[in-house]
């Protein structure tokens, strides 16, 4: 507990890229710096800490987003959603601090590498990238049938998205799936859209079935996760900023374009 009886609080949000911008706008309006912002699943609990769980809002959040893009930088967002990625254990209160401080400086904040809630936010962004750079060479694809390409990963960081937009936009007539073995976390691209899951068939790992029974499989999977009645928030696509879909933007259903970040 801080000097003069105020009590430490820790935001919780919901996991989302979203949850998070949205922790960010409710804590920038409170009177003091937060203890910690963190995703309520896996949260430790702090002796004599107020968590307050914080509903994502689509008008604040999208507030935070072009609040950044508008004041700071496109470049700031980025590195921002880079650290969301990290998956750091205070990558939630590092972004905070950056924040604060990037929308006094305005878009010269990220040359002043002399303070360190520059620095630690661009180094962190700095692996990310680094790792998400090296895999783009480094993936390799197995044709499970049926002309859909799998490949597993087990990433430092949370990348998945990432990578997706890279292969999509050279693979932009191609059905593929990547999988993050290590979260259970899996991009599937149909050729129109990609759609975020934990949940993919294991079919889908094995080479056993012919090209016919794979078509009929992922069109029913592929739309099984499109149903909106059964998207829960991991299932989502909408945790990357909308500039890494600009190759793959929805354009023949609505269950996709309803998922679209609004940057």
């Amino acid at each position: 507990m801080p000097d003069g009886g105020i009590i430490d609080k820790i935001y919780l949000y919901d996991g989302t890229f979203e949850g998070l911008l949205t922790a960010i706008f409710e804590s920038f309006i409170g009177t003091y710096r937060p203890m910690s912002i963190l995703p309520e699943k896996g949260a430790q609990t702090v002796f004599g800490a107020e968590y307050i769980y914080v509903q994502t809002d689509e008008v604040k959040w999208k507030r935070v987003s072009k609040g950044i893009i508008l004041n700071i930088s496109r470049d700031s967002l980025d590195l921002v959603y880079n650290v969301f990625l990290s998956e750091h254990i205070e990558h939630g209160i590092m972004i905070y601090d950056y924040l604060k401080l990037a929308f006094r400086m305005g878009v010269n904040v990220n040359n002043n590498l002399a303070d360190d809630r520059v620095l630690n936010v661009i180094n962190l962004s700095n692996k990310v990238s680094r790792e998400r750079h090296y895999l783009t060479g480094f993936v390799r694809f197995t044709d499970i049938g049926g002309g859909i390409l799998y490949s597993e990963i087990e990433p430092t960081y949370n990348i998945v998205e990432l990578l997706m937009s890279y292969f999509c936009d050279r693979m932009p007539s191609q059905k593929f799936i990547i999988g993050d073995i290590k979260r259970k976390w899996y991009g599937v691209y149909n050729t129109q859209c990609v759609i975020f899951t934990d949940d993919i068939p294991a079919q889908f790992k094995a080479a056993s079935i012919n090209g016919g029974d794979y078509e009929s499989l992922w069109k029913d999977f592929f739309e099984a996760i499109a149903v909106e009645e059964r998207k829960s928030r991991r299932r989502q696509m909408s945790h990357m900023p909308k500039k890494y879909w600009k190759h793959i933007t929805e354009k023949k259903s609505s269950h996709y374009r309803k998922n679209e970040l609004g940057h």
